[in-house]
C-alpha cells in the first residue's frame, strides 16, 4: 500500500502538465496509439478498446524504448502479472496469482502451469510438470512485432492451459525494403552480455525471408546455494546458505558429484537461438509462413529440489511451424523436438521430447454474424530411456505421450452498432485421463460511444495432465549410517483436471482528452488440485518404505480481485501509465501434514501489484523511458522434512534506459535495471537480486 501511495504522490507532481497539449487534433494520433490492434481476443483484428476480453499490447516500439532485457521482463509494463526474479534473468511468471498451490509442497509447484505460451499460435508449453521454461524460447526481442495477452480463462479458444491467460508473442513480418539488418548489442555488470541481429530480404513482391540470430549470457551476483537437508540428517549448514567453495570443503558432498549439478556455481543463464521465416503472399486471400529454428540453453535457477534448493536446467530443441490462409480457411502444423535435462546432475530427468500440433479453422460471416469452427490435435511425447543412470533410478524408464483431439466453435454477434454478444465452445478428448472434457466462454460487450465500453465475461477453462502426474514410476534407495529407506512415486491416469471457472466485469473510458482508464473486476474458482499422497511402512528388515501416488486434493482456491490500468497523455512528448491489481485468494479444504482440512489465505500470491511508466522525449532525438515495478510482502511456507519459511519484503523495482538517436541508422544507450539497487529476494531460497548496468547501441540499415 506504501508503494500505491508513493504512485499517487507522483502523478499529482504531473498532474498539472495535462494543460501541455493544446492542440486537440495531436491528442487524437496519440489515442490511437491505444487503439492497438489485436487478434488474440476474438482471432481477428481489433483494437483493445473494443476486445470483449482482459486484453493487454505490447508493441514493438515499446519493448525497444522500455530497456526490458527478456520477454518475462517485459510483463512488468502490463496489469495483472507478478513477476520475480529468481537469478539474474530467470523469472518467475504469473497472470492473477493462484500461485503455489498446494502450498508447502515442492518448488516445482510454485511454477505456473495455468498460463498458455505460444509464439505465432504455436504452443511452448512443457508437459513435464506443466508451465513454460522462458529461455527455451528461441526467438530474441528483436524478433518481436507485439505480444498480445488475454487475462482469464481462455481454454475454449486456444485449448488446454490458457486456465488464467494467454501470452501470444507475434514475429515480425518484413517489408517492402530489398534488404534490411537490424542489431541491438548491450553489455554491463555481472557479465551480462545481450545479442540481437536480423536480415531481412524481399525476394520479390510476393516471396519475403527473414533471419535472425540472438545470445543472451549473465552470471549470478553471488554463487550462494540454500541447502535444506543433507540425506535427511541437520547439520550447520540445513536452513541456510553457503558458497560452492563451502560445500565443496564441507565433505557432505563429493566434489564430483556436487560438479555435476553445478558445472559453474557463478553461471545464471547462458542462450541463444537462430531463427528463420519466409512469407509467400500469392494474394490477399492465399498466404503461406514458415517458421524454422533452433535453441540452446543452460539456466541454473529455482525448480527442482533435491537437498539443495537450485538446479541447473539444460535444454537443446529446434522446431518447424508452418501457417497457411487459404481465403476463409486457416490452418497451422508445428513440430518441435530436443533433449532436455531439467535438473542436471540428479538421476532420472534428462529426456528426449517432442509435441506435434494441427490446427485448422474456418470463418463464416453473414451480415452480422461470424461463426469460427475449427479443429486441432496436439500430442506431446517424454521418452527418457536413453538415460537411464547404471543405478536404475529414473521418473518413466519409458516413451509416454500425451494426447488431445478437440472440436470447438466461435461465434460473433453484433445486434447493432452497441450490443455485440461473443461465445466459444470446445470438447478436448485426452488419451490420459480417458474422457473428454467442455470449456466455454461467453461474453457480451456494450459501446456506449466511442469513449465508453462495458464488458461482461463468464469462462470454464482446464488445464491438460502432466507426464510427471500420468505416468511417473520413480524408484530409489538410499542410506545415511544405520538408516536406509526405498522411495517409490507412482503416477495416475485418472486424474480429474484442473478445472477454472470465473466471472469478469469490464469498464473502458476516455475520462477526456487526455486520460484513459481500463478497469476489471473478477472472480475465480479453480479446483481439482493434484499431488502425490504418501504413505509409509517399514518391512522386517527395518527398511522404511515411503510410497506416493498422484491423486486429487480437496483444496478449493477463490480469488477475488480488481485491476486498474489508466493511461496519461499529457503532450506529444510525455506519456504516463500506471496499472494496478489487488487481489484476496482463500484456500478452503486445505489438509495439513497432520490430516487436518483448514481454510487459510494464500501467502504467497501479493496482496497488490503494479507499476507505471513514463515515456519521454524531450527532443526528436533522445528518449527516455522509466518504469517501475512493485509487490507487496508475501510469505512462502515450504516442508521438506522440516518447515522452512521464507519472507519476501514489499519491493519497488525502478528501471530508466536513455536513448539517443545519433545519425540516421542507429542509437546508442544506457540501461539501467533496479537502478537504485534494492537487492532484495524476489523469490524464495534465490539470489539477491542487484542492479544491472548496461550500455549498448542499436543500428538499422
Amino acid at each position: 500500500m506504501k508503494h500505491f501511495i508513493y504512485i499517487l504522490l507522483a502523478f499529482g507532481l504531473f498532474l498539472p502538465a495535462l494543460s501541455l497539449a493544446k492542440d486537440d487534433s495531436v491528442i487524437d494520433d496519440l489515442w490511437g496509439d491505444m487503439q492497438e490492434f489485436v487478434v488474440i481476443a476474438s482471432k481477428k483484428a481489433e483494437s483493445i478498446f473494443d476486445s470483449p476480453l482482459s486484453t493487454s499490447v505490447i508493441s514493438k516500439e515499446k519493448i525497444l524504448r522500455s530497456g526490458a532485457t527478456s520477454i518475462p521482463e517485459l510483463l512488468r509494463l502490463v496489469p495483472g502479472f507478478i513477476v520475480r526474479e529468481k537469478t539474474n534473468g530467470n523469472y518467475d511468471v504469473h497472470i492473477r496469482g493462484n500461485d503455489y498451490i498446494p502450498p508447502g509442497k515442492q518448488l516445482f509447484y510454485s511454477e505456473n502451469s495455468i498460463t498458455l505460451v505460444m509464439i505465432d499460435n504455436r504452443i511452448v508449453y512443457n508437459y513435464v510438470r506443466g508451465g513454460t521454461f522462458w529461455e527455451t524460447l528461441p526467438i530474441g526481442l528483436n524478433d518481436i512485432e507485439q505480444i498480445e495477452i488475454i487475462r482469464g480463462p481462455s481454454t475454449a479458444l486456444y485449448g488446454p492451459n490458457a486456465v488464467s491467460g494467454v501470452i501470444n508473442i507475434i514475429t515480425k513480418k518484413p517489408g517492402d525494403k530489398k534488404m534490411k539488418v537490424s542489431t541491438n548489442v548491450q553489455a554491463g555488470n555481472m557479465e551480462t552480455k545481450t545479442a540481437d541481429a536480423s536480415l531481412s530480404v524481399a525476394v520479390n513482391e510476393k516471396l519475403k525471408l527473414r533471419f535472425s540470430g540472438n545470445y543472451q549470457y549473465r552470471e549470478r551476483a553471488k554463487d550462494e546455494y540454500f541447502i535444506f537437508h543433507i540425506d535427511f540428517a541437520d547439520t550447520v549448514f540445513a536452513g541456510n546458505f553457503a558458497t560452492y567453495n563451502d560445500l565443496v570443503r564441507s565433505g557432505m558432498w563429493e566434489s564430483k558429484e556436487l560438479g555435476k549439478r553445478y558445472p559453474d556455481s557463478k553461471l545464471a543463464k547462458d542462450v541463444y537461438g537462430i531463427n528463420g521465416f519466409a512469407f509467400y503472399d500469392m494474394n490477399d486471400d492465399v498466404n503461406f509462413n514458415l517458421a524454422v529454428g533452433l535453441q540452446n540453453s543452460t539456466v541454473q535457477t529455482i525448480y527442482w529440489d533435491m537437498s539443495l534448493a537450485f538446479s541447473t536446467r539444460e535444454s537443446e530443441t529446434s522446431y518447424f511451424d508452418l501457417r497457411s490462409k487459404i481465403y476463409g480457411m486457416s490452418a497451422q502444423l508445428s513440430y518441435s523436438r530436443g533433449t532436455q535435462n531439467i535438473a542436471r546432475g540428479l538421476p532420472g530427468l534428462k529426456m528426449d521430447i517432442s509435441a506435434l500440433s494441427a490446427t485448422v479453422e474456418y470463418d463464416y460471416k453473414w451480415k452480422n454474424l461470424t461463426l469460427r469452427p475449427g479443429a486441432s490435435f496436439h500430442q506431446a511425447v517424454n521418452d527418457d530411456r536413453d538415460y537411464i543412470n547404471a543405478g536404475g533410478t529414473y521418473f518413466w524408464n519409458a516413451k509416454n505421450e500425451l494426447n488431445t483431439s478437440a472440436l470447438y466453435l466461435r461465434g460473433d454477434y453484433l445486434l447493432n452498432d452497441k450490443l455485440r454478444f461473443v461465445g466459444a465452445i470446445r470438447g478436448d478428448k485426452y488419451n490420459n485421463p480417458d474422457k473428454t472434457y467442455a470449456s466455454y466462454q461467453f461474453t457480451s460487450s456494450y459501446k456506449v460511444n466511442d469513449n465508453y465500453l462495458a464488458r461482461l465475461v463468464y469462462s470454464r477453462a482446464n488445464r491438460s495432465p502432466f507426464m510427471l502426474e500420468t505416468y511417473e514410476s520413480y524408484h530409489y534407495e538410499g542410506s545415511y549410517g544405520d538408516f536406509r529407506w526405498i522411495s517409490d512415486n507412482y503416477g495416475s491416469k485418472n486424474l480429474d483436471l484442473l478445472t477454472m471457472d470465473m466471472i469478469e466485469v469490464g469498464f473502458r473510458n476516455k475520462l477526456i482528452d487526455k486520460i484513459f482508464t481500463d478497469i476489471e473486476f473478477f472472480y475465480t474458482k479453480i479446483d481439482n488440485y493434484t499431488d502425490a499422497v504418501d504413505t509409509f511402512y517399514i518391512d522386517s528388515d527395518g527398511v522404511q518404505h515411503f510410497e506416493e501416488t498422484f491423486e486429487n486434493l480437496n483444496i478449493v482456491s477463490k480469488q477475488m480481485g480488481i485491476s486498474m490500468n489508466v493511461a496519461f497523455i499529457l503532450s506529444e512528448k510525455l506519456k504516463f501509465e500506471l496499472f494496478w491489481t489487488s487481489q484476496k485468494t482463500d484456500l478452503e479444504d486445505h489438509e495439513t501434514p497432520d490430516g487436518n482440512l483448514i481454510d487459510m489465505e494464500s501467502e504467497w500470491t501479493p496482496i497488490s501489484y503494479g507499476g507505471l511508466s513514463c515515456d519521454y522525449s524531450p527532443i526528436d532525438k533522445l528518449n527516455l523511458f522509466s518504469n517501475m515495478y512493485f509487490y507487496g510482502n508475501q510469505t512462502f511456507k515450504y516442508s521438506f522434512g522440516r518447515e522452512f519459511v521464507q519472507n519476501i519484503e514489499e519491493k519497488m523495482i525502478v528501471n530508466l534506459k536513455a536513448s539517443y538517436h545519433i545519425y540516421e541508422y542507429g542509437s546508442v544507450y544506457f540501461n539501467a535495471r533496479n537502478i537504485l539497487n534494492d537487492d532484495k529476494k524476489e523469490f524464495a531460497f534465490a539470489d539477491d537480486i542487484k542492479a544491472t548496468y548496461l550500455v549498448g547501441f542499436t543500428m538499422k540499415f
